[in-house]
């Protein structure tokens, strides 16, 4: 329905900040508003909604769906507890290969408190 009323993809840009974030309008910083005029750049080219980019847009919404959410699961983590990172390259004298039948093998794993 947007490809033939331009009226309607003006209804559809104020709320991607909702469909694309889960943000209220009203949370809407100027921050946020950028980072959404760059979405709307990189997946609607020229911001013109046509037909032919239909594909684009459906790509901004599964790209949105799977990575937008990763950074509100970040945040969220950040502000009620510790953040540890987990280094699996780190050379340790206790390893887990020293568990299993690999004496040789000494790659462990380091937790370093991120927060």
């Amino acid at each position: 329905p947007f490809f033939q009323h331009p009226e309607l993809f003006a209804r559809f840009t104020r709320s991607l900040p909702f469909i694309l974030f889960n943000i209220d309008n009203n949370e809407v910083s100027p921050r946020v508003q950028t980072v959404i005029e760059v979405v709307k750049e990189f997946f609607i080219s020229k911001g013109q909604l046509s037909y032919s980019q239909n594909k684009q847009i459906i790509a901004m919404f599964t790209d949105m769906a799977f990575y937008g959410k990763i950074g509100r699961a970040v945040e969220l983590l950040k502000n009620h507890g510790p953040i540890y990172q987990y280094i699996y390259r780190f050379f340790g004298t206790h390893s887990f290969g020293d568990i299993s039948y690999y004496t040789d093998f000494k790659l462990g794993v380091k937790l370093w408190l991120q927060s």
